[in-house]
């Protein structure tokens, strides 16, 4: 196995890690997948008491991917690989959008398959995802915890001016001026 090495500004060898391997990713996409709603909850509380979690479930993740024997990964690492497979992810998702709902003849754009471990993160993020409120937040007069889908606002929309009416009555047959 090669080690790269990489020399930043102040001339202090550093090695780079070797790339992830099918494993960690199948693993991290499977943590992911798992936990999706909590990694990217967007309600947290008022006041900052320590890391949010995100960084805790990065943290996780790193300690149970570097358990896999391959290399000890860090937060950051696990972070950026995870940026990286959405971003395929959602290349691939708009690739296949753009494949369906083209118009025209001819054949269509050539989509790059996705490799199979990244299969789960694309069946997942097509899925609709549920946003939830705050937490321990009761409305009256609804049974459940509130949803941002659940409140819907109805409008009702009246015309501004009458209906017109047409020139001639439809149920007779109109008369054609002869030359």
């Amino acid at each position: 196995m090669k080690i790269a090495l990489i020399f930043n500004a102040d001339l202090v060898m550093k090695k780079k890690a070797p790339p992830f391997q099918e494993r960690e990713i199948t693993a991290l996409v499977k943590l992911y997948c798992d936990t999706r709603e909590e990694y990217n909850r967007k309600f947290e509380g008022a006041s900052k008491t320590g890391p949010s979690l995100r960084q805790m479930k990065l943290k996780q993740w790193a300690r149970e991917i570097s358990s896999l024997g391959v290399c000890e990964r860090s937060e950051k690492q696990i972070a950026e690989m995870l940026r990286a497979d959405m971003k395929r992810v959602h290349k691939y998702a708009a690739d296949m959008r753009k494949k369906y709902t083209r118009t025209g003849g001819g054949e269509g754009p050539k989509v790059k398959d996705l490799p199979h471990h990244l299969m789960p993160l694309y069946e997942v993020t097509r899925q609709k995802q549920h946003v939830t409120g705050l937490p321990n937040i009761q409305c009256e007069g609804y049974d459940e915890q509130p949803t941002t889908s659940s409140a819907v606002l109805k409008v009702k929309v009246e015309p501004k001016s009458p209906p017109r009416q047409p020139l001639h009555d439809v149920n007779e047959p109109r008369k054609l001026k002869s030359p």
